[in-house]
Parts: C-alpha cells; sequence; structure tokens
C-alpha cells in the first residue's frame, strides 16, 4: 500500500488516495489515517509547479541539481533564490526539472510537520501522468 496525498491548493483542502497493488484501495478529502510503515507521497498542485526537460550531467546528485539550476536561472525571471529546483531521474538523457516558488514550498512542508506527516518524497502532480512524446 501507498498513500498518495495531493497538497492544498488555492480553496482546495488536503485530498488523499490509498493505492494497492490492485489500484485505488481507498481515497477521500482531508487527512488521513497514516500507518507509519505505509509510505507517503505527497503529491505538489500542478498549477503551482512548472516542469521544464533538460539534458543534465549523469553525475553526482548534487552536480545534477547544480546544473538544472544553472537551466532554470536562464529560463525565469524570478530570481534564483526565491525558487525551489528539484530534478527527476527517469534514467535517460532528459531529465524533469520541477520548479516551485520557495515560499510554497516551506508553507507545504510546514503544513504536513504540523500535521505529524513526513512524506518519503514530493513529486509534482503532472508527473503522475505518462512522459509526453
Amino acid at each position: 500500500m501507498t498513500m498518495l496525498l495531493f497538497l492544498p491548493a488555492g480553496e482546495r483542502d488536503y485530498r488523499w488516495m490509498r493505492l494497492s497493488g490492485d489500484g485505488i484501495a481507498a481515497e477521500g478529502d482531508g487527512l488521513p489515517a497514516i500507518d507509519p510503515d505505509e509510505p507517503l507521497v505527497a503529491i505538489a498542485p500542478a498549477e503551482a509547479v512548472a516542469l521544464h526537460w533538460a539534458s543534465l550531467p549523469d553525475r553526482s546528485s548534487a552536480q545534477a541539481t547544480a546544473a538544472a539550476r544553472l537551466v532554470i536561472a536562464e529560463a525565469s525571471a524570478t530570481p534564483l533564490a526565491e525558487l525551489h529546483v528539484a530534478i527527476g531521474d527517469e534514467g535517460g538523457a532528459n531529465r524533469p526539472i520541477g520548479v516551485v516558488a520557495a515560499g510554497s514550498m516551506r508553507e507545504w512542508l510546514a503544513g504536513l510537520a504540523a500535521a505529524g506527516l513526513d512524506p518519503a518524497v514530493m513529486i509534482p502532480a503532472p508527473m503522475l501522468l505518462p512522459r509526453p512524446d
């Protein structure tokens, strides 16, 4: 079982979905009861995240992140200090780069911590869809 927790956006509160090997086992609104042995995946709202794709070096995580930050610095009018940048690893040459306002990331993490939740990973909602050609 895996718990997906969709983070609040606008007027929309938390939503959740529990997945099993057979598909959706349960779903609901608000904060769910969490089994500590069940992986928690936080899903960032699509409207809050910009996705970019770039060829990044296949080196250490720190080097790839530094390269991603350079790509985003050139593509964004927002100062890099005000952005949270994360890269995905899909094993290919082009890797997804998720960009979100640093303030939004701080708010999400603070809200999760206040609820006693510590997600194993946070991914942008668009990454739940198949990769575009």
